[in-house]
């Protein structure tokens, strides 16, 4: 029987939803007798806003231009010889995007694999989310305004097209923009995120229950994406209606309907350790891993599902949908029942495992680095 090749992995060039060290990890601790993994980044997060570690890096934002391209076209010749495969999220690959369409073709031309991973806003129009949060009516209705995708996007696709061997994509959503995509959900490394154990839900039971209030969090990455304008508008009433009943959390600072958050990971993650409702997107039209983080962290969870992709929610899906239209009402009839009773902090957590941890959920993804089409 002839034995199969070993192959070599880069991912790169950017780490979205921190997937390079839970993917590499999972390689090698679950496939290398087939796989070795190495990654290459252009961006490095400060260790406050998330530690992570990657094999090879040279950051855009410290690194003279000519320094970064020096580096990068040499960093491309070594890898042309050094890996079989390469994982780039978003469409940022080794060399500078101008230079994109001839690098897969060398790619393809000294027989390499290639993946490429889009994860929303990277094939999605923002000026079309903006769009959807300010004519939600009539997006509901079915009336069409701004595109789904900008020019740019239409080349990084028809890019992917040409050259990928996959395309994956983590929301289902954009399955609409590339329809022979794979879907493949994001994913939680629990064992990191919980601090080896789940004795560590224990400590979080704690803290939740210091005050006896009702905590309700919303910190969005982005405002009219998240749709924070009408969310803020819904806490605002609720606050009247429940007055020390609740407390809500909205870290940022306001001017006018504006607001501007800028929390790091750990920061938002210490928020929802004492968060009984975390308020996710009432635009987007599904969920990431902010929502994934605070269910493993036994919060309940509401978030925008739109009514075409309900057939991609896993089974028992503990997410609670809700629109600009329907926020009020389905949190006050929450916020009434955990007045009542506080349920545990874990009850959440078997549901992540199972549907969003590369241990329990991996086929698309060894289907893609394993080459099975």
């Amino acid at each position: 029987m002839k034995k199969s090749k070993h192959l070599r992995i880069l991912f790169g060039a950017v780490d979205i939803g921190y997937r390079i060290e839970y993917y590499s990890s999972f390689i090698k601790n679950r496939l290398s007798d087939k796989l070795t993994a190495e990654s290459f980044s252009k961006y490095k997060l400060p260790e406050s806003h998330y530690r992570t570690s990657y094999t090879y890096t040279c950051p855009i934002d410290k690194t003279h231009p000519l320094v970064l391209y020096t580096y990068s076209f040499l960093f491309f010749i070594f890898s042309l010889f050094r890996y079989d495969l390469f994982h780039f999220f978003s469409g940022e690959t080794l060399l500078t995007r101008r230079l994109r369409n001839t690098e897969l073709w060398i790619y393809k031309l000294f027989n390499k694999r290639v993946i490429m991973h889009f994860v929303g806003a990277d094939i999605r129009s923002i000026k079309y989310l903006d769009w959807k949060s300010e004519h939600f009516s009539d997006f509901l209705s079915g009336k069409k305004g701004h595109r789904i995708t900008e020019s740019y996007q239409d080349r990084l696709i028809a890019d992917a097209r040409e050259y990928a061997d996959f395309i994956l994509v983590s929301t289902p959503d954009l399955l609409r923009i590339i329809p022979e995509a794979i879907y493949f959900p994001v994913v939680l490394d629990l064992k990191s995120f919980l601090g080896n154990t789940e004795g560590e839900i224990s400590k979080v039971e704690e803290r939740h229950n210091k005050n006896g209030k009702i905590v309700l969090l919303h910190a969005p990455s982005g405002l009219k994406t998240k749709g924070s304008v009408h969310i803020h508008e819904v806490l605002d009433l609720l606050k009247t209606e429940f007055g020390d009943q609740i407390e809500i959390v909205t870290p940022g600072k306001k001017s006018g309907k504006d607001y501007s958050y800028s929390l790091t990971r750990y920061e938002l993650i210490d928020l929802m350790c004492v968060a009984d409702i975390v308020i996710d997107q009432m635009v987007v039209g599904w969920y990431g891993l902010k929502t994934v983080e605070a269910l493993a962290l036994g919060c309940e969870v509401v978030c925008y599902i739109e009514d075409s992709l309900q057939a991609f929610l896993f089974s028992e899906s503990p997410i609670i949908s809700a629109n600009i239209y329907t926020l009020k009402n389905k949190l006050t009839s929450l916020i009434n029942d955990l007045i009542d009773q506080k349920p545990s902090r874990i009850r959440h957590l078997e549901w992540v495992r199972k549907y969003h941890t590369l241990e329990n959920n991996n086929e698309p993804l060894l289907k893609t680095w394993l080459g099975e089409k």
